[in-house]
């Protein structure tokens, strides 16, 4: 999988993004499965729930410094996305879902993974983003 991003110029620390995102599948997963039955969709959007990042740093380099300038002076990812792009990595990687043709589900725990306690949705799809929310979360303070 990594193969898909080696044409990317942007400036990512790859070894920390596929750490990250490989241990926010399986936290995600493990969440899911203490409360239901799972089926597969758990690791896949802990996987790749961050893609949205990718694309904005590879296609809008300086843009993205910015969003890096205003992390370093105390504003949150989302707040700094929005002042820069009016979008989020979020609403880029549920874009992205869509095109892919994952399920809904999916892709509204992609699209809600920042503020899951909004998803207006079923019990399960509710389930799928707290659980990525609290693995991405978990692992951002680890």
């Amino acid at each position: 999988m990594t193969h898909a991003f080696e044409k990317f110029h942007a400036n990512i620390d790859w070894r920390s993004f596929w750490f990250d995102s490989l241990l926010a599948g399986r936290l995600t997963e493990k969440i899911c499965a203490s409360v239901s039955d799972i089926t597969g969709t758990e690791n896949l959007v802990g996987l790749i729930h961050d893609v949205g990042q990718l694309i904005l740093k590879e296609c809008f380099p300086e843009e993205y410094n910015q969003v890096d300038y205003l992390l370093d002076m105390g504003q949150s990812r989302l707040a700094a996305e929005k002042q820069i792009f009016r979008t989020t990595h979020m609403d880029v990687g549920y874009v992205l879902s869509w095109k892919w043709d994952l399920s809904k589900r999916a892709s509204i725990a992609i699209l809600n993974h920042g503020c899951p306690f909004q998803v207006d949705e079923s019990e399960r799809t509710r389930l799928l983003a707290i659980a990525l929310y609290t693995a991405d979360r978990w692992i951002a303070t680890y």
